[in-house]
């Protein structure tokens, strides 16, 4: 059988006298998957392809396998595991929502000014996934990244349109209390029946954002945008003129998305 050459993730020749800690013990191990991804290959391959000692590579391996990042074939070959596949499943799919959903957001906050930002929800949380920045000279511009508590945003409470009333509760129990109000379950439930979010931040920001979910093909909410200004440009009845193209907005991303308008669960609440 052929040499194979090392991958360009590996890492250097294991230290004569110790272990793999730390750094370097992820560096080799990310190598690992490296390599298996792009051509399966049996354990007793990966040590001299990666320039690893035999005991450094066993470990790791037995450790990847355990973990699902790696599964071994019939005839012995080690392959991406289920782990690594859902990872790369979940990356596709966040790659193909934001590239269908950019162009949107970024005419959106063209002709309005505002800010609009795409989000998922990661948990008991929303993350910004995408910004478009829009023209007005003071911006909303909440990094990327960004985790916040689903109660607690335009975003989040989109994100969670389809849940009852009782993880509303508990959801709103997490939220810092500058944002539990008596009204908040009552005005989430209008949110749903008008299908987008209006909603008003406390001071000393008191941020204006419209938000709408975002659907799959099957009707689950995969996402959510929202259209986000500081007082001085939006009040109460600019916010009301905005909610239609939101709602527009979110809606034609769905539909690129494969969503119909049959395709919306009815959630008893």
């Amino acid at each position: 059988m052929a040499k194979r050459e090392p991958s360009r993730a590996s890492p250097r020749k294991e230290e004569e006298d110790g272990s793999p800690k730390g750094t370097q013990t992820l560096d080799r191990g990310l190598a690992i998957l490296e390599q298996v991804a792009l051509q399966p290959m049996q354990r007793s391959e990966i040590a001299a392809c990666l320039g690893l000692s035999r005991s450094t590579s066993f470990r790791l391996v037995k450790r990847l396998v355990e973990l699902g990042f790696l599964s071994e074939a019939r005839d012995g070959r080690l392959q991406a595991g289920s782990k690594l596949m859902q990872l790369g499943a979940v990356a596709a799919s966040q790659s193909d929502l934001i590239g269908t959903a950019a162009p949107h957001l970024n005419a959106l906050a063209a002709s309005t000014g505002c800010s609009a930002f795409l989000g998922r929800r990661e948990g008991d949380f929303s993350i910004h996934l995408f910004r478009a920045a829009g023209t007005q000279r003071v911006l909303v511009a909440t990094p990327v990244g960004t985790r916040r508590p689903l109660a607690e945003t335009s975003l989040g409470k989109a994100l969670i349109f389809d849940d009852d009333r009782a993880s509303w509760e508990r959801l709103l129990r997490q939220a810092a209390p500058d944002f539990r109000t008596d009204k908040w379950m009552d005005e989430m439930t209008l949110h749903v029946e008008r299908g987008v979010v209006i909603h008003q931040g406390p001071p000393p920001e008191s941020i204006r954002a419209m938000a709408a979910p975002i659907r799959d093909a099957t009707g689950k909410i995969a996402a959510a945008m929202t259209l986000a200004s500081v007082p001085q440009y939006l009040d109460l009845a600019g916010m009301q003129a905005l909610a239609p193209k939101v709602l527009d907005t979110a809606r034609a991303i769905s539909r690129d998305l494969g969503w119909t308008q049959a395709a919306v669960p009815r959630m008893s609440r």
